[in-house]
């Protein structure tokens, strides 16, 4: 449905997406436990990037907007894997500044969750990693869009845009629901479901 959208509207929709976000997220309490306060830490810089994905797209600042991709989504599935899977002592580990695991690996133990379906996180990664990866590392991916046949410019595709934009809606969308439904709010995380649930992976 996005590439039928024009880049204006898209970009409109995401907006929309994140005043609603900050607006609702007011409504949520925030347990003590440092389990809890990890999880809820993470999925709101999540969302923090995501804001700025939409932001700097509408400034036009493709690249930087593209790089945020990663981060988003790695401090989503950072945040579900403290509160799903870590251990007390990897809690405790990464809070007093120890590397946590790799994201493969806790994409791997998400998968083995319950809170998993077959696929639910590994398909996103599997079908982004190498655009997300070269985009915020600055790989082939930022400078080969860096220049038109003479000049050096932005040279971002519409449907490149649109995609890695409705890709940072979905891991949004995701946030928000399992904050939602761990803070008691679960009408909240429908009411998100109802209105932003035809949102589909874009393969960028």
């Amino acid at each position: 449905m996005y590439f039928h959208m024009s880049l204006e509207i898209t970009l409109e929709n995401a907006s929309k997406l994140m005043y609603e976000i900050d607006s609702k997220m007011n409504e949520i309490s925030i347990p003590g436990d440092i389990r809890h306060r990890v999880f809820f830490g993470l999925l709101h810089l999540s969302l923090e990037h995501f804001g700025s994905i939409v932001l700097l797209s509408k400034n036009r600042q493709f690249a930087s907007a593209a790089a945020l991709l990663r981060p988003q989504y790695e401090a989503t599935m950072r945040g579900l894997y403290f509160h799903e899977c870590a251990s007390k002592h990897e809690i405790s580990a990464f809070t007093n500044g120890k590397d946590p695991l790799s994201l493969k690996k806790m994409i791997d133990a998400l998968e083995n969750s319950e809170i998993s379906k077959k696929g639910t996180f590994s398909n996103f990664y599997q079908n982004n990693k190498q655009f997300m990866h070269g985009f915020t590392h600055g790989g082939l991916e930022q400078i080969g869009r860096r220049y038109t046949n003479s000049d050096l410019t932005n040279s971002f595709k519409e449907n490149e845009v649109k995609s890695f934009v409705a890709n940072a809606q979905l891991i949004a969308c995701l946030s928000v629901c399992c904050a939602s439904i761990v803070s008691g709010k679960e009408d909240l995380a429908l009411e998100f479901l109802g209105k932003y649930g035809n949102i589909k992976i874009l393969s960028s």
